[in-house]
């Protein structure tokens, strides 16, 4: 009986590693991914404070959970306003919305004008609420500028760094939750 428990604890713990493991290669490729456009779309949405909610919901169409993750974090880093972020999570598909296009039928079409529901509302509630809060919003736009400069001069500026060993610790932060989580489940 007690080899029969520590049969099952290994089964349940290379399981919850596998699992783990697999979360991990795709969160590690996806802040690579993300080291490379982070700059380039923070500095696009910066550059255009009051319409960055429009952009925000635009982004939020694309039919991915990544969206939401890249709009987080981009948001925790203060390159994006609270309007702009909740404008993305508004408007935000996941991949479900691809299965539902490949299933193509008669009532599909119903789909579309759920979509433009989504950023119709993502528009307008993103841009209410940076409207406002908008004291708020400009004292946050020079705080981005001022933490953009300190980011550069407090953090290493190597490709190494900015590619592969941030994205590395985050994949590695967020293994170790994924592997408590799986273990326990």
């Amino acid at each position: 009986m007690c080899r029969m428990t520590w049969e099952l604890f290994f089964d349940i713990l290379l399981d919850a590693l596998k699992d783990s493991g697999i979360v991990f290669a795709f969160v590690f490729l996806f802040h690579v991914i993300l080291s490379f456009i982070e700059t380039p779309v923070s500095n696009f949405l910066v550059k255009r404070k009051k319409s960055s909610p429009i952009f925000g919901a635009l982004f939020g169409l694309v039919p991915q959970c990544g969206t939401s993750v890249i709009a987080a974090d981009l948001y925790i880093k203060r390159y994006i306003t609270i309007g702009t972020v909740i404008a993305v999570f508004l408007s935000c598909s996941d991949e479900a919305l691809i299965v539902l296009l490949e299933a193509w039928n008669d009532k599909t079409i119903m789909i579309f004008p759920l979509i433009g529901l989504k950023l119709v509302t993502g528009i307008v509630v993103g841009l209410s609420i940076d409207l406002f809060i908008r004291k708020q919003k400009l004292e946050e736009v020079d705080h981005i500028e001022e933490e953009a400069e300190c980011h550069k001069h407090h953090h290493e500026n190597t490709p190494a760094h900015a590619h592969l060993i941030h994205p590395l610790i985050h994949a590695l932060q967020i293994l170790a939750y994924v592997f408590v989580i799986n273990l326990a489940l």
